[in-house]
């Protein structure tokens, strides 16, 4: 588990175009902080590779999802 500003931090599990479940939560301590499973797979939308929830931090196409962008308020 890691937890990042999603934005600030660019991955696939804060990402519109990944699909899978990276269990995203509230850090509990600091607020506009997320939390999430780095070791999780799922799917990027638009390479159609298999992704870990980590990956993508230099992706071009990178759209933080409204699940992600919940947690920067």
């Amino acid at each position: 588990m890691t937890t990042v500003n999603p934005s600030r931090h660019k991955c696939c599990a804060l990402c519109n175009r990944w699909q899978g479940d990276a269990e995203l939560t509230s850090s509990g301590t600091s607020r506009g902080m997320v939390r999430f499973n780095t070791s999780k797979r799922g799917t990027c939308t638009v390479s159609r590779n298999t992704r870990i929830s980590n990956e993508g931090t230099n992706c071009n196409d990178f759209q933080i999802s409204q699940e992600a962008s919940s947690y920067a308020l």
